[in-house]
């Protein structure tokens, strides 16, 4: 099938670099700080109803979801200078955090069979020709890179456009950070939908309608979970695009990964600890799935240390988990589920972190809590620039090893050290 996408220039499928995490699962990380967008879909079923076009953004789409999902994409290529110009392609898929579907800009797109199917957009950002963009003859810009055509557009109503040639470059992404950061929470409409219209005269106009939004995000801005200091649920920011769809942008500045638990029965058999890692979970996959999490507080300075919680909960794209620094915890019934971690990190001494390391398994049945110091030194930007960078390099290479076990014991001399066992491919 994979073959079938080089009916259009550039349009592909890349594989995603995947960690064995047991079973049927894998922890998939993605070594970028730039932002990125979670898409949702709702549980009604779900048509676009017309093509999009970008011709800033190619759309870099991770489908999450039930593997035995179908999903229709269609194509048509509507770049001016493309060798394939014109061309359509109706391409059938199945969710898999296995690969990444690409699609360039200037390439028409939609998809059927979406209700239920979260999909991932690490999109990358593409400028004008900056001749073309000072002098007038572009008049691109990004508030609206959208460009909708009619399921039913036929070849002689086709337009062809010129998308745009020059990468962005880091600083570009941190304006679109910042826009979006100051800008989404104010937007009171859905995502535009927009028409092109020529005049008698021979000029043209794109139209963009946009829908008043009354939908607001049924979760409060912060909810304390009783019991643990600091351990909650935090709102996300969303932009609507219908009565169950919707865009949440990830805008902070950490590198990220998705754990894809897999279908088959997944609990965790021993409680896992970061001492500097403050876990950021949004949990997405089958609404009808209840998730039980156990949590112990195993911080030295912490007012409820050694404090147990349990909660039940169901995946939700609308909200994500905070679990601090020093807090125990572990899941049970996380399969048909997946969890998208954008954490933060806390070190004192921050050159010596090392991420494979920052966890420590403990024994379910062993109540002797441990109690460790957490810092409260926040990571900057040149650490998860330096640190993204690290990934990339890492994951230059086929993996080689799974998800370490990590535990906590004394040596010979009466030291405190850990021990990493990885399982080899």
């Amino acid at each position: 099938m994979k073959d079938s996408l080089a009916t259009i220039h550039e349009l592909r499928i890349e594989n995603n670099w995947r960690i064995d995490n047991g079973e049927d699962s894998f922890v998939v990380p993605f070594p970028s700080t730039y932002p990125f967008t979670l898409v949702f879909h709702g549980h009604s079923k779900f048509e676009y109803g017309h093509y999009g076009i970008h011709l800033g953004q190619e759309d870099r789409l991770t489908f999450l979801g039930d593997p035995e999902q179908e999903i229709k994409a269609y194509f048509i290529d509507c770049r001016l200078n493309s060798p394939t110009k014109g061309k359509r392609l109706i391409y059938t898929l199945h969710p898999s955090s296995e690969f990444c579907l690409c699609i360039p800009p200037g390439v028409a797109h939609a998809f059927d069979g979406l209700e239920n199917i979260y999909t991932l957009n690490t999109y990358k950002l593409y400028l004008p020709d900056p001749d073309k963009w000072l002098s007038g003859e572009t008049n691109w810009n990004l508030e609206n890179d959208v460009i909708n055509l009619p399921m039913d557009v036929s070849d002689d109503q086709l337009n062809f456009f010129e998308p745009n040639s020059c990468e962005a470059s880091a600083v570009f992404y941190e304006l679109i950070r910042t826009h979006q950061k100051e800008n989404l929470p104010k937007i009171d409409s859905e995502y535009p939908f927009t028409e092109d219209l020529e005049f008698n005269d021979g000029s043209s106009a794109r139209l963009m309608f946009r829908k008043t939004e009354l939908r607001k995000n049924v979760f409060p801005e912060w909810e304390s979970i009783e019991g643990i200091r600091d351990l909650g649920w935090q709102r996300h920011l969303i932009y609507w695009s219908g009565d169950e769809s919707g865009f949440i942008p990830f805008l902070d500045s950490s590198a990220f990964y998705v754990v894809d638990h897999g279908v088959a029965s997944y609990t965790h058999d021993a409680f896992g600890i970061h001492l500097s890692q403050q876990d950021r979970l949004t949990f997405v996959g089958d609404p009808d799935q209840t998730v039980t999490l156990y949590l112990v507080d195993c911080r030295e300075n912490s007012p409820t240390k050694h404090k147990e919680v349990k909660i039940e909960f169901k995946p939700s794209p609308l909200r994500f988990l905070v679990i601090p620094t020093g807090v125990a915890h572990r899941f049970e019934n996380l399969h048909k589920v997946y969890t998208i971690n954008r954490p933060n990190i806390y070190s004192d001494n921050i050159e010596e972190y090392e991420p494979g390391n920052d966890v420590i398994d403990w024994d379910i049945d062993n109540k002797n809590y441990p109690v460790y110091q957490v810092s409260e030194q926040a990571a900057n930007e040149d650490f998860y620039r330096l640190q993204a960078q690290s990934q990339q390099s890492l994951m230059s290479q086929p993996p080689t090893h799974s998800t370490p076990i990590v535990i906590s014991t004394i040596d010979e001399d009466g030291n405190d050290v850990k021990v990493a066992f990885r399982k080899s491919e």
